[in-house]
């Protein structure tokens, strides 16, 4: 027998293979790379307000230091957030499914359908 709790588990699993999928190619990403192209961008950003170098190498270092943090915590906030995420729509398709009856495909298909929309 089908359960709201059965539809919250299979959608959590889907999110959390997902978020182990996205976590694993934003790892493959040289995140050197990432650094890089943000302080160039950055720099290039500040040269339009006329600060003094050493103030545009300061907004830099910090700004450095918070994109090494949130590289470093991206893969484990991405597969929560996917589990989270599949929880919740696995919870729809068990509306769908279980409330107005519609086959447990044609719930998946709409509960996909809602994702792409949104």
């Amino acid at each position: 027998m089908d359960t709201y709790s059965k539809h919250v588990l299979e959608g959590a699993i889907a999110g959390a293979v997902t978020g182990i999928a996205v976590a694993v190619l934003l790892l493959l990403v040289e995140p050197q790379g990432l650094e890089g192209m943000i302080e160039e961008l950055l720099r290039q950003q500040i040269k339009g307000y006329g600060l003094a170098l050493s103030e545009v190498e300061e907004v830099v270092k910090q700004v450095t230091g918070l994109v090494r943090t949130i590289l470093a915590i991206a893969p484990i906030a991405y597969v929560l957030q996917y589990t989270l995420l599949g929880a919740l729509f696995g919870l729809l398709k068990g509306f769908l499914n279980l409330r107005l009856n519609l086959g447990r495909v044609c719930a998946a298909l709409a509960t996909g359908a809602t994702y792409a929309v949104l």
